[in-house]
Order: C-alpha cells, then structure tokens, then sequence
C-alpha cells in the first residue's frame, strides 16, 4: 500500500488518541502545560509547574498494546487530587463510572488512622468526544448540592465534562481571552494547518508549548508508524465493505433470478394443472348435463311415448343379438 506522505505528515493524532493525550499531558515535561490546562479548565490558581506532581507518567508497552486500557492523567496539586481523562467512546453508564474513580480518589487520599477531615480535594475531568447531557452547553460542573437552597454541601467534590461535539457544532473560534475554547480547540485539531494557525498571535505560553510538542509528538516515530497503521486499517476496512457490497449484489442478484425461473416453471405447471382441472370439470359439467337433460325428456312423455320408447330399445337389442348369434354360425 503506497501513501501521500504530504497527506500523512499533514495529518495529525489529536489529543483524543489516548496515547498522545498521555504524553501531551502526562509527562514529567509537560508540567508547564497542564499547569495552564488546569488553570483554564478547571478554575484553578496553579502559581508554578514546581506544585504539580504527576502521579502516573509511565506508560508500559502492555498498556498501549491492551484494548480499552485507561491512559488517564492523575495529578496532585498541594492538597488537591485531579485526574484527567479522554473518553471517546459512548458508554451508557459513565456518569456512575466517572463517580466511582472519584470516590477512588478521594477515599484513597486518607491514609490509615488519621481523621476524615485530612481528606484532600478530588476533581474528575473528563473530555467527551460523544454528548452527554440534553443543553447546549459543551462544559458541565458538577457538586454535592442541597436541592432548595442549592448550597454545596462540600468544596472537595468537583465532577467536570466537556462534550466535545458541541463545541465543533457550535463553531467556537479560537479566542485566548475565552480560557476554555482555545484548549478545546486543540483537542479537535486534524492538521498540521490548523496547528499553525493556534500559534498565530498567541501570548499564552502553556498553550503555545502544547501545540510545539503536539507537533513533535507527531513527528515521533512510534506516532507515524500508528497513523500509517490506522490508514492502512481504514484502507482494509473500506475494501472489505465494498467486497462485501458486492457480494451482497451479486447474491441478490442470482436470487432474483433464480427466483423469476422459479416462477416462470411453477406458472407452467399450475397453467397445465388449471387445464387439466378445468377439463375434467367441463366433463364431469357435461355428464350432469346429459343426464339432466334425459330425465327432463322422459319426464315430458306420456306413458304411450315411454312405452314405445323403452320397446323400441329393447326390440333393437333383441336383433342385434339375433345377428351376433347367427354370424357366429356362419363362421
């Protein structure tokens, strides 16, 4: 299989591929980056790259080979715990998954034996490439609330979602005075183009470091050999579907076919069976007819006819028999 390779090297891996979230965001280099990230998405007042620590940076061979692994970003700010996520894929049940991982964080930040009040702060982001709730707003906030009065009932649970989707459909442009739509702007970013553009005019550091190293990611040689991967996969994916097309024509096809022959014999043989059906009923019609029509004849005649009748049937049998007997001695 031969590839463009202007096309390919224009072509990027977002930060939606999971493994390029990870290094984007997860690594020790990366510090400087989620320090703005974090600032703008979540509200924080990070003052130095120095008070983040990242809590998961390693990524093994065994995780980027296994299907549905969970490359997430966990992260400690001081007395704050936060873990980022990118979940692409629609899951019915992922507003209970998402509260589960945070009451993993959160009742993980309390060692044995110390009181329930050193418990730290536990955030969950999560970035959706699919839409999660019935508004137009692409970016939810989520606390423990009293449903009157609507006052929260603690500052150490924060559940964020941003729907991605919504964002495309709602054609955010890019803005470094919106703090939130220039980050989702690079997580919907395809091209090299694009990434070019970002950088135009744009004064915030965090942000410019994450489309540079967007762009080396993409120059790495594990990345390209992915995307030569994934083009060849999607290259196999659309000949099977048109072989599979075809033979689905092709299958219909020879069934109709066989099906119009079908017909065609099944009309003959019930065309001669209608015949043959209609034949002996004209018969059988005909016989009735006759027989109807004798015994009105007889009815009509007197007793002198019917007499005369009958005697002139049996006289015409007596000579015919005469005839057969005297033949016989002649022979």
């Amino acid at each position: 299989m031969k590839y463009n390779n202007d096309e390919l090297d224009n072509k990027i891996y977002s930060p939606k591929k999971d493994i390029v979230f990870k290094k984007l965001f997860g690594s020790e280099d990366s510090k400087n980056i989620l320090k703005g990230f974090l600032n703008d998405m979540v509200g924080l007042d990070i003052k130095s790259e120095n008070d983040i620590s990242i809590m998961n940076t390693e990524v093994s061979p065994e995780e980027l080979e296994k299907k549905g692994s969970r490359l997430d970003v966990r992260t400690r700010i001081g007395e704050t715990e936060i873990d980022i996520e990118i979940q692409c894929e629609s899951e019915k049940d992922f507003s209970d998954r998402t509260l589960y991982y945070w009451a993993e964080m959160y009742r993980g930040s309390l060692p044995a034996g110390t009181p329930y009040g050193n418990t730290r702060k536990a955030i969950t982001l999560n970035l959706l490439d699919f839409n999660m709730f019935k508004c137009d707003e692409y970016c939810s906030k989520f606390m423990i609330c009293e449903t009157q009065r609507g006052e929260a009932l603690t500052d150490k649970l924060e559940i964020h979602f941003v729907e991605l989707p919504k964002a495309r459909a709602a054609g955010i442009r890019l803005n470094e005075e919106d703090r939130k739509t220039k980050w989702i702007k690079l997580m919907n970013v395809t091209t090299r183009e694009e990434l070019s553009e970002m950088k135009e005019n744009m004064t915030d550091t965090s942000y410019s470091s994450a489309v540079d190293k967007l762009d080396r990611i993409n120059d790495e040689a594990y990345i390209r050999a992915l995307k030569r991967a994934d083009e060849e996969a999607a290259h196999e994916r659309a000949s099977r579907e048109y072989t599979r097309q075809m033979e689905l024509k092709e299958a219909m096809e020879a069934a109709r076919a066989k099906g119009l022959a079908e017909g065609r014999a099944e009309g003959r043989a019930e065309g001669r069976a209608e015949l043959e059906k209609a034949s002996e009923k004209a018969f059988i019609e005909g016989q009735q007819s006759m027989k109807e029509s004798i015994y009105a004849d007889l009815n009509s005649m007197s007793t002198e006819e019917l007499l005369r009748f009958f005697s002139r049937d049996i006289n015409d049998l007596n000579a015919n028999n005469d005839q057969n007997r005297g033949g016989g001695r002649g022979r």
